[in-house]
């Protein structure tokens, strides 16, 4: 075996831990810039308020399957 199943474990979590917050930085940062026009560009607010969506469902599922351990 290469690795071992705990050291395997922890560096997809620190992967998606780390896709998931670039996500939320990058969602986060194009909501605060849509903010003044969410009225013009809703296809676009309502497209960052989806990825935050994604990355609380994505998070949800990583601790809950950490705590299943």
């Amino acid at each position: 075996m290469i690795l071992s199943h705990t050291a395997f474990v922890w560096f997809v979590t620190i992967m998606i831990s780390s896709i998931c917050l670039g996500w939320a930085i990058w969602d986060g940062r194009n909501l605060l810039r849509l903010w003044k026009t969410r009225k013009e560009d809703h296809d676009e607010f309502f497209g960052a308020i989806m990825g935050l969506v994604c990355v609380g469902i994505g998070l949800t599922g990583l601790i809950r399957y950490h705590l299943s351990l």
